[in-house]
């Protein structure tokens, strides 16, 4: 994996939080997108696991759909440009 790519894994991981709250979901809404627990959820946002590449396209996805589906939202839609 290059450095690139790890680095917007870490920034993904360590703003995981305020995106899920941009987005106006709560840990249990973005785990459902995502299929998994909302502990999983809280481990990534709160650093206790490392956020993996495979989790990192997932989150990514969701959060593309949502700027893809909501036009309203648009700090989620600036948030995710600069990301």
């Amino acid at each position: 994996m290059s450095a690139k790519v790890k680095i917007e894994i870490q920034i993904m991981q360590d703003n995981l939080c305020e995106l899920r709250k941009i987005a106006g979901w709560t840990a249990e809404t973005l785990a459902g997108k995502l299929g998994i627990t909302k502990q999983t959820i809280s481990n990534l946002e709160n650093q206790k696991v490392k956020l993996s590449r495979v989790q990192y396209i997932a989150i990514r996805s969701v959060f593309e759909c949502e700027v893809a589906m909501s036009r309203d939202n648009t700090t989620l839609r600036k948030v995710m440009g600069v990301l």
